[in-house]
């Protein structure tokens, strides 16, 4: 029996918390919350910048008061220009989160401009 991965859900801390399956992207605006954000970065890379779930999250977030902005420069194999290009776009927006939407690059990338 083969696994369908649209099945799948979970919820992992370690100590981050890592909210993943179908239907999760619907929790978005609560994790914000939970997580006292008020300006979430979003950081992701090109290609998923382009699929409508990234825009459907900046609308949820705007939408629900929060006022998030995108940062997508994330390149495979990221090195540290992409990082201290995203760390530049977080202090320009003075946000006080980040999520990360990815692919191991974005997630990569995304940790470390969050310890910024």
């Amino acid at each position: 029996m083969a696994l369908d991965a649209r099945r799948l859900r979970g919820n992992w801390n370690f100590p981050t918390a890592i909210w993943f399956g179908t239907g999760k992207i619907g929790l978005l605006v609560r994790a914000c919350r939970i997580a006292g954000m008020r300006r979430p970065l979003i950081v992701t890379d090109p290609g998923l910048a382009q699929l409508p779930m990234i825009a459907e999250a900046v609308e949820s977030l705007t939408k629900d008061g929060l006022a998030p902005a995108l940062f997508s420069a994330i390149r495979a194999n990221p090195v540290g220009a992409n990082v201290a290009d995203g760390v530049a776009a977080l202090k320009a927006h003075g946000a006080d989160g980040v999520v990360t939407f990815g692919g191991g690059s974005a997630m990569d990338a995304g940790k470390a401009v969050a310890l910024a």
